[in-house]
């Protein structure tokens, strides 16, 4: 069975910060409690993109506060998939 999308990003976050993946809680801070400046969400979205395979819109990387937010943001760019299934959402 695959690792759903949202723990995907989160191991590619993990991996690429060098944290620890427990350290990545939904309301962790990207700026405050990891240290992510402007530069550093920028090589962050390169890597998600090539990582995941995803096209990242302006602001995907740079605009979220928190962990979740930045899940939801690179989903949303996968399409839409639902972080609690890890699929689509059902219309």
């Amino acid at each position: 069975m695959s690792e759903p999308l949202d723990e995907r990003i989160l191991t590619v976050v993990s991996a690429h910060l060098a944290v620890e993946r427990t350290a990545l809680q939904p309301q962790t801070r990207l700026d405050v409690d990891l240290g992510l400046d402007s530069l550093a969400r920028l090589d962050l979205a390169m890597r998600l993109e090539d990582d995941l395979d995803v096209a990242l819109p302006d602001g995907a990387v740079t605009e979220p506060i928190t962990v979740a937010e930045l899940v939801e943001a690179v989903l949303r760019a996968l399409g839409g998939i639902s972080p609690a299934a890890g699929q689509p959402p059902r219309r």
